[in-house]
């Protein structure tokens, strides 16, 4: 089976999924067109076979079409609707093969959004065959769209669930006889991920309570040289995926305030991991991941006080509790893999255009 991409920005779980795809289908060719690296998460890539990786800068109308002939793909993968060179190509490509959307959107009842669907069913009528999307709210966009739900596909943002499971078991003996006493936050430091709120909230529990706790943070981005300094707030920096071993074997509990966050990726991570959880309600991914008094704690997105009470919580459980909800939350971190990307892929480019 050969699959053209049309991409984004391409992250580290969405590389590890095509390496797992191709790992499980080696005769396969994966051909992806994406965007440049996000400075802001500067992901390195190692080399993997019949996944070949193309520049959308470099690309003209024409080179495109010369890419699609020469590969003879089975399937098209467009990432959003947004982009106008990619709507050119697939409007045409679908006469051919199965066009596939992807998006992380949801459905937020803006006016925008609104107005804007009947001419999305138009849009995409005779277009795209199928949907791909990371849940249940998307999968709701895509049904408002016109899209049946035989047309609809989840586990779209997938990742190496093998990698973070490993970190887990590596780290569960120790873990059970220490429970590592720091937070730990992996996002961008960007106005959507809610950092300074955490900041906030932890340096006034820090003040309030005199608790040993602390809080790591890792990553990068515009608001990095804003970054609050504190005695017990650590920032990292950002880390490639596969040095995130020490971390792991060093923090607790993972923890993500998200403003905005459709669904996110990393908390499927460090629930394979093995992290009790504690996030806003607006992170999409939380719906999958996270059972409140199970396997961790929801607080409302934006609400210092309410953050702060949350993590007040935590750092009053029992060590014993909080190692039962890390074990919680690494079986429920299972729910999507890059295995199962592999195999919705191949469902994918059987469908009929």
């Amino acid at each position: 089976m050969k699959a053209i991409f049309l991409y984004t920005e391409l992250a580290d779980y969405t590389y590890q999924c095509f390496r797992r795809h191709l790992e499980l289908n080696p005769k396969d060719e994966l051909h992806v067109i994406h965007y440049p690296i996000n400075a802001e998460a500067p992901f390195t890539f190692e080399p993997v076979p019949n996944l070949h990786l193309y520049l959308k800068s470099s690309f003209e109308t024409a080179d495109i079409w010369e890419l699609f002939k020469s590969v003879n793909p089975e399937v098209v993968l467009c990432s959003g609707w947004n982009d106008g060179f990619y709507n050119k190509f697939v409007k045409n490509a679908c006469n051919a093969v199965p066009v596939i959307l992807c998006f992380d959107n949801i459905f937020r009842y803006t006016l925008k959004q609104i107005v804007s669907l009947p001419a999305a069913r138009v849009m995409f009528k005779g277009v795209y065959s199928g949907v791909w999307v990371p849940g249940s709210k998307q999968a709701d966009f895509a049904r408002l769209m016109g899209f049946k739900r035989n047309q609809i596909f989840t586990g779209f943002y997938s990742t190496d669930n093998h990698y973070f499971s490993k970190l887990y078991h590596e780290n569960i003996e120790s873990k059970s006889k220490s429970f590592p006493k720091r937070f730990l936050c992996v996002a961008r430091y960007i106005p959507q991920k809610g950092l300074p709120l955490l900041w906030k909230a932890f340096a006034e529990l820090k003040k309030e309570t005199g608790t040993d706790w602390e809080l790591w943070c890792a990553g990068t981005g515009e608001g990095f040289d804003d970054r609050i300094e504190h005695e017990g707030i650590k920032h990292l920096g950002f880390v490639q995926p596969k040095d995130f071993g020490t971390v792991v074997s060093q923090c607790g509990v993972f923890v993500l305030p998200s403003l905005f966050e459709p669904w996110g990726v990393v908390v499927n991570e460090f629930a394979a991991a093995g992290f009790p959880m504690l996030l806003s309600d607006k992170v999409g991914s939380g719906g999958l991941y996270l059972k409140p008094g199970e396997n961790g704690w929801l607080f409302q997105s934006g609400n210092v006080k309410d953050l702060k009470q949350k993590m007040r919580e935590i750092i009053q459980t029992t060590e014993q509790k909080l190692v039962e909800m890390g074990n919680e939350s690494s079986r429920m971190g299972a729910a999507n893999s890059a295995d199962n990307w592999s195999a919705t892929l191949i469902k994918l480019s059987q469908l009929e255009k």
